[in-house]
């Protein structure tokens, strides 16, 4: 059984590339979807939620992108996410950022399915991507 890591503990980590690839293994997830609604609605998407609303002020700062929102609370604690979405801010920051950089397992897959996703928005090919696929994609961590 793992040791929680205190609140104190988070805000000391020194924030580098390598350590947020592990933390967004753990705590994030990418999402894409397409709803048939009119005019078709895309939405892209990558995020990091957490209680530790400071910490997620440490990675937007480190990155110098993103956005804090709060997604309201459990259990007294505040959730917030750290969160990048839309086609020129997944296109600006999103691609560059895990273009390269190889996550492990599942969140692999999913990375590299982002990546595709992120291309064919970013390419405004989405119209024909979405009658290919004729459904609704969401990826999700586990």
């Amino acid at each position: 059984m793992s040791t929680p890591i205190n609140k104190a503990t988070l805000l000391n980590v020194a924030i580098n590339l390598d350590w947020f690839l592990g933390f967004f293994e753990a705590e994030g997830n990418f999402f894409f979807s397409v709803r048939t609604t009119n005019p078709i609605d895309v939405r892209i998407a990558f995020k990091v939620t957490q209680a530790n609303k400071e910490l997620l002020q440490k990675i937007q700062n480190f990155f110098g992108f993103g956005l804090i929102q709060s997604e309201g609370s459990r259990s007294s604690l505040e959730i917030c996410k750290f969160n990048v979405e839309g086609a020129k801010n997944v296109a600006l920051y999103g691609i560059p950022l895990f273009q390269n950089h190889p996550l492990n397992g599942k969140k692999n897959i999913e990375r590299i399915n982002f990546l595709k996703e992120s291309h064919v928005v970013k390419r405004g090919s989405w119209h024909s991507f979405y009658k290919r696929t004729s459904k609704s994609s969401t990826i999700r961590s586990s």
